[in-house]
């Protein structure tokens, strides 16, 4: 009688155990939104970058995962600025046939969060202005004519104004305008 009794737990067991199974799997979904395992994390730890831009030294600059979200239900949470009529005196300016060089540049901005950051952007506008000027201005006109040279000029004045700022945060830079003459 106790193998009989040992082969029908087994079986109810047997029986029982897809059920506990996908309860399992279940319970898991719901509580990871969905995905069976949890997400790793993926947010970086802080850097410590120093930048040099002619005499220039920048302290740190902190390179975290922004805590506001690119979209809000599916809309997004950033809007565009643009800084216009930049125009810079490149350093060596003359070309060395006597000609004075210059540089206009329209910068584009993907910012956020909505509202708080146009404003914040706008109140700064001063600041940010010399800082991209005192910036280019360092640059000679063969940089600043190699358009190998935009991606980083553009990385380094997405971090200057995202230093500068503090309620909100550049996402992207673009030159819509740039104009060597």
């Amino acid at each position: 009688m106790a193998e009989g009794t040992s082969n029908k737990n087994l079986i109810i067991f047997l029986a029982v155990l897809p059920f506990l199974v996908i309860a399992a799997l279940l319970s898991a979904l719901y509580i990871n939104n969905g995905q069976i395992l949890p997400k790793e994390d993926t947010t970086k730890k802080s850097e410590k970058v120093k930048v040099k831009s002619g005499d220039v030294e920048d302290d740190e600059f902190s390179d975290e995962e922004d805590m506001i979200p690119n979209t809000v239900e599916g809309v997004p949470n950033y809007e565009f600025y643009t800084l216009e009529g930049l125009t810079v005196n490149p350093s060596g300016i003359s070309d060395g046939k006597g000609r004075l060089r210059i540089l206009v540049v329209k910068i584009g901005m993907q910012v956020k969060p909505l509202g708080t950051a146009i404003e914040e952007i706008t109140s700064k506008e001063i600041i940010i202005r010399d800082s991209v000027n005192y910036y280019l201005a360092t640059k000679d006109i063969p940089y600043l004519g190699d358009p190998k040279n935009r991606d980083e000029m553009k990385e380094r004045i997405l971090k200057m104004m995202n230093k500068i700022l503090k309620k909100s945060k550049v996402m992207k830079i673009s030159f819509p305008t740039y104009i060597i003459q």
